[in-house]
């Protein structure tokens, strides 16, 4: 009697034992694809933290853009404001008188018509130096808006700006005293008192 119950026992230790190994598998294989789930979340999650970081990157990159393009803008509005401080001032000074053709009559068109170089650079700069609307000048002198936009991008005073886009002018190869004076004189520029003085000068000299 006692015999068979130590090989009951046994047989159900033994059943105990095959049962408690099947469950140690089945824990193992739960942990380790619940490590595997974990690790491919974390992977995800890494992942979009990485897009985001990137899109944040772009988006801070397009404000300091809009903030320089801001500012470049403010300071050109300042500068047309400051211009129309001194055209208002000089118009209190001294009335515009109304444009009218230039007579024929009375200029020696082998002076104006002379052929401009970058040897007459500062001759010219020192010419329109009141002219602060040079964006406008150059327009009117027939050069590009592109060109006039890349000179407004690369430069960071009026008078730089001035410069370079007279300098383009000059290197057209049709730059001539007249057509400055011409693009003076338009609505546009509206600055007929410094044509008048140009075709002044260059009168007395051909005299």
């Amino acid at each position: 009697q006692l015999m068979r119950e130590n090989n009951n026992l046994e047989l159900r230790l033994q059943e105990q034992f095959m049962k408690t190994q099947v469950l140690t598998k089945q824990v193992v294989k739960i942990e380790k694809d619940m490590k595997e789930e974990l690790e491919k979340q974390m992977a995800t999650l890494m992942q979009a933290n990485k897009d985001q970081a990137t899109r944040i990157n772009t988006l801070e990159k397009a404000k300091m853009e809009l903030r320089d393009e801001h500012k470049k803008t403010t300071e050109r509005l300042t500068a047309y404001s400051q211009q129309l401080k001194e055209v208002s001032k000089s118009a209190r000074r001294d009335p515009v008188i109304p444009s009218r053709p230039v007579s024929h009559h009375y200029i020696n068109q082998s002076s104006l018509d002379q052929h401009l170089t970058e040897n007459d650079l500062l001759k010219v700069l020192e010419a329109i130096t009141m002219v602060t609307d040079w964006y406008e000048l150059g327009l009117k002198l027939g050069l590009n808006v592109d060109i006039l936009q890349k000179i407004e991008t690369d430069c960071r005073s009026v008078k730089e700006c001035q410069r370079k886009m007279i300098l383009k002018w000059l290197n057209t190869g049709c730059a001539r005293w007249s057509s400055l004076v011409e693009a003076l004189n338009s609505p546009l520029v509206d600055r007929q008192g410094i044509a008048k003085q140009i075709t002044k000068d260059h009168l007395h000299m051909s005299q």
